[in-house]
């Protein structure tokens, strides 16, 4: 998980810095909810740090499963056989 510097604005996934309505949006979600049964570690930290109001909302952090670790770990795996298995490119280039 990136650490955000407290001065700093914080980035949407595309790298642009979040505005006034991506924070309203965030807000306006989380308060419609009845019940909050997972919410990531990046929004987490975001509700943290700028809605402390709405911290009392979200559900505790939970650790990982075994099942979801083992899950993450098969799926790594699965990623690296496959990476082996395709077929090397040729290049454009000729040397």
């Amino acid at each position: 998980m990136k650490r955000i510097k407290p001065g700093r604005t914080p980035l949407r996934p595309d790298s642009t810095l979040m505005t006034d309505d991506d924070f309203r949006a965030i807000r306006d979600q989380i308060t419609a909810f009845d019940d909050i049964e997972w919410i990531d570690d990046a929004t987490r930290d975001l509700v943290v740090r700028f809605m402390p109001d709405l911290v009392s909302r979200l559900p505790e952090k939970r650790t990982e499963t075994f099942e979801q670790a083992f899950g993450r770990m098969r799926a790594k795996a699965k990623r690296k056989v496959t990476a082996k298995d395709r077929p090397k490119r040729n290049s454009l280039v000729k040397r």
